[in-house]
Parts: structure tokens; sequence; C-alpha cells
């Protein structure tokens, strides 16, 4: 919606029209978007002044509805009424009732679907592919760019149930790690859009397609993180042999593409930075990326979906999408977090591993300050006095970091020890079984 031409320019687009940064004569364009915060209220609100008649509809011909063919016909409907209702409105309110009423609508038919489909592998998968084009349709069709990344965060599980099912319906015998590579497949999708992005901005339906975008890569990242964490894929397997049931060629094939990924994204972030004046020139950027590549590589062997999250963050940062980025972050750590508990390692294999890594990442990022501040030196070797006075500061930053160094030493050092400990005890314990007898008709640990 755009502002009319007379009404007085902002203050900040008038200075930066005047410093040549915007054209002279443009105008600001008021979109109208919520915060995400906003939005989430506003839905809870919108949900909780909608439950009387939601209760009307599960006790009156909600049974009706979900028993006979008659779902698909009022499940039509209420998206038709919904989708017409949110392409009117700008009220942030009444779009959350059409968009609960779009949801009502598309949840009645899926469940009329999936019912009918009594087990059939081919309706299955129709049913999946039909709810992601609902999703896919509904973020084209309707202009509020908040519900747009609502529909793409929706978007990514459905089109990974999707594929899912349909390599199930061709016969795979395990439908786990597919999913994992389906992930990277969505994440390398999703990357390709991004870098010819610039490409396609100038057309309509851009802004839309930008915000469907992002929500995609937000349920991505949230789909890699609870998959990660709590399907059955969680790579215990390390340490035991191969997962039961899947053929080792399926975790070699995991593994074998997921660094690659990791590195292709370091790859793609740097190409972008390089082309950029300002940070080709400074430069010090290459060493902390390729510090932060190696990391997330040697993550990626071990849990494949920290790949598909180290290329979004990747792409993210090369198109200067700094809050998903800050997601990818949450989420690389969620997965890392949920590694340690995952590896069938021994608690002392495990210190010891966290101890090593600490320790490379800690040097590396000492080579890194070392080669920064001969960089600097270099830059100032004419301007003797001035680079002097900066010895005591570098002094003192050497001195923070070496008592830096020491303190995670002992840390690391006294965790380890406790660790020992303990597996001491679980091997070579005297193991006590102490008797136990009811002292009342109904016990705790025995029963009656």
């Amino acid at each position: 919606m755009r502002e009319p031409s007379t009404q007085a320019a902002a203050p900040w687009l008038a200075r930066a029209q005047e410093r040549g940064w915007l054209p002279a004569g443009g105008q600001r364009v008021s979109l109208g978007e919520p915060s995400p915060l906003l939005a989430a209220l506003v839905l809870v609100g919108a949900l909780f002044c909608s439950l009387p008649l939601l209760a009307f509809i599960v006790l009156g011909p909600g049974k009706a509805l979900v028993e006979s063919a008659a779902g698909y016909v009022a499940g039509g409907l209420a998206m038709a009424a919904a989708l017409w209702w949110l392409r009117s409105t700008r009220h942030i309110f009444a779009a959350c009732l059409g968009l609960e009423l779009w949801g009502l609508g598309l949840a009645l038919v899926m469940f009329r679907w999936l019912d009918d489909a009594d087990g059939s592998a081919a309706m299955v998968v129709a049913g999946y592919g039909f709810l992601s084009a609902a999703l896919l349709g509904g973020a084209l069709l309707i202009p509020a760019l908040w519900v747009c990344r609502l529909m793409g965060l929706a978007l990514a599980p459905a089109l990974i149930a999707t594929l899912v099912e349909g390599l199930k319906a061709e016969g795979l015998p395990d439908g786990r790690l597919p999913t994992v590579l389906l992930l990277m497949a969505l994440a390398v999708a999703w990357a390709w859009w991004c870098w010819r992005e610039a490409r396609w901005l100038g057309r309509p339906l851009a802004p839309r397609c930008a915000a469907l975008a992002d929500g995609l890569a937000v349920g991505l990242l949230v789909f890699a993180a609870w998959f990660g964490s709590f399907s059955e894929l969680s790579l215990r397997w390390i340490g035991q042999g191969s997962n039961p049931g899947m053929p080792a060629a399926w975790h070699a094939l995991a593994r074998g593409l997921g660094v690659p990924l990791v590195l292709a994204g370091g790859w793609a972030l740097a190409r972008r930075w390089s082309a950029q004046p300002v940070a080709a020139g400074a430069g010090h950027w290459r060493g902390p990326l390729a510090l932060a590549c190696a990391a997330l590589a040697l993550a990626a062997w071990f849990s494949p979906e920290v790949a598909a999250v180290a290329l979004v963050a990747a792409l993210a940062a090369a198109t200067a999408r700094w809050r998903l980025l800050a997601a990818c972050g949450v989420a690389a750590l969620w997965l890392l977090s949920s590694l340690y508990y995952s590896l069938a390692w021994p608690l002392a294999a495990k210190g010891l591993g966290l101890a090593l890594l600490g320790t490379a990442l800690v040097l590396g990022l000492l080579v890194l300050r070392r080669r920064g501040e001969g960089a600097v030196d270099g830059a100032c070797g004419t301007m003797a006095p001035a680079a002097g006075a900066f010895a005591p500061a570098v002094g003192n930053g050497r001195r923070g970091a070496a008592w830096l160094v020491l303190g995670g030493v002992i840390a690391l050092a006294l965790a380890n020890a406790d660790v020992w400990r303990k597996e001491t005890v679980i091997a070579q314990g005297q193991r006590i079984l102490v008797p136990l007898a009811p002292r009342d008709p109904r016990s705790l640990m025995q029963g009656d």
C-alpha cells in the first residue's frame, strides 16, 4: 500500500536521498507487516475468540462432517471463503480469523482424505501432495507477507512428508535415512533459489516468493532440529555398527553428501563476500569462515542434519538474512547438543573428544588472531609512533588470551577427572544389593 505522494517524506528517507543512498523522488512504501511476536499474540487471541464456534462445530455437525463425504464439501467451502477473506482484508485480527478458518477447512479435507485412503500408498501420497499444493497456492495468492511466511513454515514438513511417502510407495524398506537426504535436497533447492534471487526481484510475485522462502527455511531448520533430536535416526549406531534394518550404503551416502554440502556452502559464501568491495579489501573473514566450515563439516560427518543447517546459514549470510542466520545458529547448537547424547561412546571418550575439539578451536582462534595482528602491523608499518601506542593493548590482549586458555584447560581437566572417576567406579566398583521388604500392605517399590 503506497502512501499519498503529497505526504511529506520521512526524515530518514529525506536524509538518505540527500546523501545519495536512495534515488530522489522515491516514495516510502508501507507494507503494514506486523512483527512476529505481534502476529503470534494476535493469532492466539483469535484462536481463543473462536473457541465457542469450534465447540459448536465439534458438538454439533462435527461427527457428520468427519464421517461422510460432506467433510470434503464443508472443508472446500471453508478454504475458499477464508481465501477470499484473506485476499480482501488487511486487518491483522481479521486475517488471523481467516487463517484459522482456512486451516480448519484444510484439516477437515485432509482427515477425510487419509481416512478414505484406507492404507493405500498412492492415496496417502496424493493427500500429502494436496497439502503441499494448498500451502504453496495459499502463499502465492494471499497478499499478507507474514501469512506467506507461515505457509512456508508449514510447507517444509509437508514437502518432506510427501517425498518420504512417495519413496515408501516405491518399496524402500525404511524411510528414515532417505528423509535426511530429502532434507538436504530441499536445502540445496532453497540455496539455489537464494543464489538467483536477484534475477527475480522485478517480478510481481517477488515479495511473496521471498517471504515464502524465508518461512520454508525456518521450517527446514525446525524439522532438522526435531528430526536430529527425537527421531529414530539419531546416530546412536555410531560405535555400535550399522543401524539395524538399514543398509550400510545409506549411512555412507548420508555422510558422504553432508561434508561436501557444508564445504559448498562455505565456498558460495566466500565467493559472494569476495565480490563485495569492502569485504574483498579486508579479507579478515576468510580464516574464521574456514574454521567454521571445518567444524561444521566434522559435525556433519556424525550428524548429517547439520549439513542442511550449515547450507541454509551460508546462504542466509550471503543474502543478508541475519535473523535467519541467528535461527541457524540456534538450530546448529541444538543439533550439536543432542549429538553428544546420541553418541554411543563411554563418558571418558566423550570428555576426551570435547577436550580435543576445544583445544583445536582455541588454537585456530589464536592463529587467526596472530594473522590479524600481523596484517595490522604491516598496514601501520609507516606509522611507528602510532603503532607503538598500541603495544600495551596488544600485550594485555595476549595476557588475557593466556588466562583464557589456562582457565579452559583447568575446567576441562576437572571435568575429565570427574568422568574418569565415575568410569572407574562403573568398571571396578563393588556391586551392593540391598534387600527390600514391604513394611506396609502397599509398597511403592514392590507393589501389594
